[in-house]
């Protein structure tokens, strides 16, 4: 059964049983969608286990699923540097490569209340992954007219994608990242919103985001 959030009584040297404990309890918080939790008690179990390469896989994708992809690859490729042939690092580098390629899957907005387009805003999108989308932080950018945009980031994504501001609204979809429709072109000015870090915008889109089919 896998454990709840807990603070148990650490020990100097950490025993196997932490260990498992340790990742029982990362694995319940991202399944339950705690995504922060999940990401605090992977960076703690990491560096509490440095020997656990299953611990720095963990890591790694979770950085990935919230938007913080050359984290993960570097903390991938510093333990493959030591481990190169470790099988928990070589299958979340694989997983994280594979993601990349693209997939067939198609993500729906489930009820994200839309925002304002602003161009040049910074923005996140959501694409298909295995088991969860990513995000990807990036900007929306004006595109063939008032009812398009663009979006771009510093890895060029080509994938169909939902894209949201930093305060979580939907500002606009689509299949080409080149050619989304607007979510709501004709929206008057809106005071402006806290914006969200990564991790809490992941934590709070992702009940609302459909993914229509897993990809393999």
């Amino acid at each position: 059964m896998l454990l709840a959030l807990s603070s148990p009584q650490r020990v100097t040297a950490a025993e196997p049983d932490d260990l498992a404990q340790d990742l029982a309890i990362v694995q319940t918080h991202w399944q339950a969608g705690e995504v922060r939790a999940a990401l605090s008690h992977a960076h703690l179990t990491a560096g509490e286990h440095p020997e656990s390469m299953e611990a720095v896989a963990w890591l790694a994708l979770i950085l990935d699923r919230v938007g913080q992809a050359q984290a993960a690859l570097d903390t991938l490729r510093q333990a493959m540097a030591v481990h190169p042939q470790d099988r928990h690092l070589v299958a979340a580098m694989q997983r994280l490569q594979a993601d990349r390629e693209g997939c067939a899957a198609v993500l729906k907005p489930n009820g994200i209340e839309p925002g304002r387009f602003t161009a040049g805003r910074q923005a996140f999108a959501l694409v298909a992954a295995h088991g969860r989308p990513r995000l990807v932080p990036g900007l929306v950018t004006r595109g063939k007219d008032s009812l398009h945009a663009r979006f771009s980031a510093s890895v060029p994504v080509m994938q169909p994608m939902i894209v949201v501001d930093a305060a979580g609204h939907l500002v606009a979809q689509g299949g080409d990242p080149q050619d989304l429709q607007i979510a709501a072109p004709d929206m008057a000015p809106t005071p402006t919103e806290r914006s969200m870090s990564a991790e809490e915008l992941y934590e709070r889109l992702l009940p609302n985001v459909v993914q229509d089919q897993p990809c393999d």
